[in-house]
């Protein structure tokens, strides 16, 4: 092989070197930028995920927060139940207290009626006898 011949080959190994050096140097910056691409992405990832995890605290306190609302509610509702019940009981004795009172009225105007009339009498005998 000529000199010449040697010198075309290492022009074109030369050039072959450039090129792939270019090839190179393109697919690292495109590497770069997917890197890049990626780490924001993992960036974005973990601030969704933090922003996720105090989402879910907030949930939690507020379901701790029902879970005790919900606990005195229960607890109000029995209270009420107990005072309807004390209510209905107390309803029923006033029930059978009004009765056992319109009763004595009855027996009270029936003893009012027979004292009157026995009165009527000694004040008809005594009319009669003077």
């Amino acid at each position: 092989m000529s000199i010449d011949e040697r010198i075309i080959k290492l022009e074109e190994f030369s050039a072959d070197v450039r090129r792939y050096t270019q090839i190179l140097t393109e697919m690292i910056r495109r590497h770069d930028e997917r890197l890049d691409e990626h780490e924001d992405m993992f960036h974005e990832a973990n601030r969704s995920i933090a922003a996720l995890a105090d989402a879910q605290i907030r949930t939690e306190e507020v379901q701790a927060d029902t879970e005790v609302a919900q606990a005195n509610s229960e607890a109000r509702i029995a209270a009420l139940a107990d005072a309807q019940i004390r209510t209905e009981s107390a309803a029923a004795n006033s029930d059978a207290r009004i009765a056992a009172l319109a009763d004595a009225q009855i027996r009270t105007e029936e003893t009012v009626n027979r004292l009157s009339e026995k009165i009527d009498r000694l004040i008809e005998g005594r009319n009669g006898v003077s």
